[in-house]
């Protein structure tokens, strides 16, 4: 009879702790695929590249608040779920990736601006660029020890080149 009941208890916590897990994901998937501007408002005035580096921390920032961050496009790449990875540098000349923050551009935003096409945003590489989108901790990035923070600009809102 305890056994039954140790079971049961087992089966009703793994239960539980993934329909947990589910949640997150979902409300996750939901934050990277926002279809909202930032207003003036939302964005966090402190954000930096340099800053969101070295605060990296879960607490440290919100995604429920947007940045806009000047830097170098260091390098672009398509990820397998059809977003455009721009990784960007705050100094043109920084080939260290723990400097760098990732900036994702969805595909839904893909098809709303001209500048946020794959193909122009390649054609920013290594360009001085203003990024504006909203917060989001990716708490699994790939477990890529190279990247110097979980933080990153996803969604990608717009995009201007400054030089």
């Amino acid at each position: 009879m305890i056994r039954r009941f140790v079971l049961s208890m087992a089966v009703a916590l793994s239960l539980f702790a993934f329909c947990i897990v589910a949640a997150w994901a979902q409300g996750a998937s939901a934050l990277k695929t926002r279809m909202t501007v930032p207003a003036s408002s939302d964005i966090d005035q402190s954000a930096s590249i340099q800053a969101l580096v070295a605060k990296s921390g879960k607490n440290d920032w919100s995604s429920m608040k947007a940045a806009s961050l000047e830097g170098f496009v260091r390098q672009v790449e398509k990820d397998s779920d059809g977003d455009v990875v721009i990784f960007l540098a705050g100094k043109a000349d920084d080939t260290d990736t723990k400097n760098w923050v990732v900036a994702e551009v969805p595909p839904g935003w893909q098809g709303k601006s001209q500048d946020l096409t794959e193909k122009s945003l390649r054609g920013l590489l290594l360009k001085h660029v203003k990024v504006t989108g909203w917060l989001f901790y990716d708490a699994n990035p790939g477990e890529d020890p190279s990247r110097g923070t979980p933080w990153e600009v996803h969604p990608v809102t717009s995009i201007t080149r400054l030089q």
